[in-house]
């Protein structure tokens, strides 16, 4: 298994386990475990639980803004595919993790709100790109508004496109 693959397989594990049991009741041997390695191993990699936690919400943030970047490139209205990645950020995936979504996300600010902020301006620079006469601080931060609303995700999405047409 090369490192990057043993690095992707970790990140995946921290994501479930952080996912299902919050930042707090996480342990470096849950996340061991759900990487299927030792946690002499894992320590091997990360130092603590806060270094895993830090280096996974890089890895998400990522993933996340890459992937938005690339649909923003073939979409017909590229504010759409961003205002979506802006919508699946603040969206706890289908596997669960509710119950811990919100923990999470004041544990990121926390434990990682330099990465937040590097995301946020990556992210304020693409819609810049995509729809250059709105006001992207603006478009962005109303979008992350209605993403954390306590509506079905077909709803948020349905009010995150009356916005871009709104703000393009």
């Amino acid at each position: 298994m090369t490192t990057s693959d043993r690095h992707t397989r970790i990140m995946k594990a921290a994501a479930a386990t952080f996912a299902r049991h919050g930042y707090r009741r996480t342990s470096m041997e849950a996340i061991a475990q759900a990487a299927d390695m030792s946690r002499p191993a894992l320590y091997q990699y990360f130092a603590n639980k806060e270094a895993v936690f830090r280096e996974m919400t890089r890895w998400l943030l990522d993933r996340n803004a890459e992937a938005a970047e690339a649909a923003a490139r073939v979409a017909t209205r590229p504010i759409d595919a961003l205002l979506d990645a802006v919508l699946a950020l603040h969206t706890p995936g289908p596997k669960g993790g509710t119950e811990h979504f919100f923990e999470l996300i004041d544990e990121v600010q926390q434990r990682a709100g330099d990465l937040w902020a590097q995301h946020e301006k990556r992210f304020l620079d693409a819609i810049r790109a995509a729809a250059p006469d709105a006001d992207a601080a603006v478009l962005f931060y109303a979008a992350k508004g209605i993403s954390l609303a306590p509506y079905g995700v077909e709803e948020r999405r349905t009010y995150l496109r009356r916005l871009a047409t709104l703000a393009t």
